[in-house]
């Protein structure tokens, strides 16, 4: 009995230290909307969600270190960072925010980009959320469809029972088979 217990133990230790966990780090921006880059690959515009798998090492260590991030507003601005240090006991879903620099110009043209994202997003929620219900509607116009026809079939079957139904006899005479239909 006692060694199937230390069987189980180690298995559920093997087991749960071979899971990889994935970290969803949000970066954004104040103001909203600069590209994120690592390196020279442009990421997309924040806010940008970006998951990163975990080893088991990382997790042991409690943090995880992100290298070279950077963002460009659309006036120029731009912000980088050598290395982003994420503490693991504060969940695997974090967020990280760029602020954009004070003294650097162009903050209106930024604010006025963010204020239009911000816009756009709002309006292709609305596009969604339009998809949906019209997919809905679809989906119920289809199925009363199929319920009508059924319906339909149903009271064809009962008014005309044997409209479909034949009684034939067939006979053999030699090397020919006669059949007779009602």
């Amino acid at each position: 009995m006692r060694l199937v217990k230390s069987f189980f133990l180690v298995l559920i230790t093997l087991l749960t230290g071979c899971a990889q966990k994935n970290l969803k780090l949000i970066y954004n921006s104040d103001p909203y909307g600069a590209m994120l880059y690592e390196g020279k690959k442009s990421i997309g515009y924040t806010p940008v969600q970006v998951a990163y798998s975990l080893n088991e090492e990382d997790v042991n260590r409690g943090y995880f270190i992100i290298k070279g991030k950077n963002v460009r507003w659309v006036s120029g601005a731009t912000k980088a960072v050598e290395n982003i240090k994420i503490n693991l006991s504060n969940g695997f879903n974090q967020e990280y925010t760029f602020v954009r620099p004070k003294n650097a110009p162009g903050q209106n043209l930024d604010t006025k980009f963010a204020a239009e994202l911000i816009k756009a997003n709002i309006m292709q929620q609305q596009v969604n959320a339009q998809i949906r219900a019209y997919e809905d509607q679809y989906r119920l116009q289809s199925e009363q469809l199929q319920l009508l026809k059924r319906q339909q079939a149903d009271q064809q079957i009962q008014q005309f029972p044997y409209k479909n139904r034949q009684h034939c006899r067939s006979r053999v005479f030699g090397n020919h088979i006669y059949t007779d239909c009602d």
